[in-house]
């Protein structure tokens, strides 16, 4: 028989503690730690660099490849994504790369991420890479998975082309102040979280002021699913 949770109704104080009103709640395995900011001196880097579940064991790749330059079919997949957003002009820009066995099949897989500049000096704002004066272009964020017999599988993929019309670039960069286009992928974390031999990737998505965490499981069918989902924002 399975099990479901049960509503938790009713007020109670903050932070919660584990007591008679709380018996029938089920927390799933896939969990994580949630700030919540009170007042006016909450740190925004409070949950920064910080991986926090309720399963039994955490384990981490022993070997894992870093710094990967993107695979010849993970470059060709990114193009056609492009093509198919009507931003076939738009350069590749890939973020990061990682190789292991991600599967537990004593195999090694791949894990890449594509996104377009960001830069610190630019305030954040999204950069598209190019030369001379181009239409067809636009700003992504692209999570690719290459399992060892060369099969991409598209974790995740945000496309936005730029609608305002032809850009020329100066200096290779077109600088665009619009908050549409500002968002970002960034792989946080690799690790089997729920013991099952594989690893989950966690992904975070950067929006204006905002933006979300996913957890993909690898499913029996040995595709990657999304099995949580944690939004943030300020």
């Amino acid at each position: 028989m399975k099990e479901t949770a049960t509503p938790v109704t009713g007020s109670f104080r903050c932070p919660p503690i584990l007591g008679h009103e709380f018996t029938g709640l089920k927390i799933p395995e896939y969990s994580f730690w949630t700030y919540f900011p009170i007042g006016d001196n909450w740190n925004y880097e409070q949950n920064t660099g910080t991986l926090v579940t309720n399963s039994g064991s955490v384990r981490f790749p022993a070997d894992l490849g870093k710094n990967i330059a993107a695979t010849a079919e993970a470059e060709k997949t990114l193009r056609r994504l492009f093509a198919d957003a009507g931003m076939g002009n738009t350069v590749s820009h890939f973020i990061q790369g990682f190789k292991a066995d991600f599967d537990g099949d004593g195999r090694n897989e791949y894990i890449f991420a594509a996104n377009h500049p960001t830069p610190k000096e630019n305030g954040y704002w999204p950069i598209i890479e190019g030369e001379g004066t181009k239409d067809d272009v636009g700003t992504f964020s692209v999570l690719l998975y290459q399992d060892d017999d060369g099969k991409i599988q598209i974790l995740h993929s945000d496309l936005r082309r730029f609608t305002a019309g032809p850009v020329t670039f100066s200096g290779g960069h077109y600088n665009i102040m619009d908050i549409d286009h500002c968002h970002t992928l960034k792989l946080t974390d690799i690790a089997d979280l729920n013991g099952d031999g594989r690893y989950e990737f966690i992904m975070e998505i950067g929006l204006w002021e905002g933006g979300y965490k996913v957890v993909l499981a690898q499913s029996p069918n040995e595709r990657y699913e999304i099995v949580l989902r944690t939004n943030f924002g300020v």
